[in-house]
C-alpha cells in the first residue's frame, strides 16, 4: 500500500516539473494574423512589462501577429527587424473598428436647489478660505444657480 501512495506523489510531481518546463509551450498560442495599433505601443523584447522596449511602434500601423501569450501579442516585423511583444489593449485586428465611446450627456447646472443639509457656502474655490468669506446655510435652504464653472 505504502508503495502505491509514493508513486502516486511521484507521478504528481513529474506532471507538476513538465507543466512547469513548458508552461509557456502549453499557454501559448500560434496565431497568424494582421492588427492595427490603436495607440503608440511599445514594442518590448519579451513578455511583460519587465522587458526592455525595443522600439514604439506608432498608431494606425499594421502589424504581424504570430503568437499570444495571455495579454501579449507576438509581432513579427515584415522587415526583417527584432521580433517583439505588445500587449493586446492597444491593438485591433484588421477589419474590425473601435467602438465608439460613450456619449456624456450632462444635465444643465443652472436653476433652483435645495440643501439637504447645513452647507459651508464660501466664496472662490477651495477649502483655504477665511472665515470672514463664508456663510453658513441651514438645511432646506433654497439656492438659484446660474452657471457652472469649472
Amino acid at each position: 500500500m505504502r508503495r502505491i501512495v509514493l508513486s502516486q506523489r511521484n507521478a504528481v510531481l513529474v506532471f507538476l516539473l513538465v507543466f512547469e518546463l513548458y508552461e509557456g509551450q502549453v499557454l501559448a498560442q500560434a496565431v497568424r494574423e494582421n492588427y492595427t495599433t490603436t495607440a503608440d505601443v511599445a514594442l518590448r523584447s519579451g513578455l511583460g512589462m519587465k522587458y526592455s522596449v525595443v522600439t514604439t511602434l506608432p498608431k494606425g500601423i499594421n502589424i504581424n501577429v504570430v503568437g499570444r501569450e495571455g495579454y501579449w501579442l507576438k509581432v513579427e516585423s515584415k522587415h526583417g527587424g527584432q521580433p517583439g511583444y505588445v500587449n493586446e489593449q492597444f491593438t485591433q485586428p484588421v477589419g474590425t473598428t473601435q467602438a465608439a465611446a460613450p456619449k456624456i450627456t450632462t444635465t444643465p447646472v443652472a436653476g433652483a436647489y435645495k440643501t439637504i443639509k447645513d452647507v459651508d457656502l464660501h466664496q472662490g474655490p477651495g477649502a483655504n478660505i477665511p472665515w470672514s468669506q463664508r456663510s453658513l446655510l441651514a438645511s432646506e435652504s433654497t439656492l438659484l444657480a446660474r452657471k457652472e464653472i469649472g
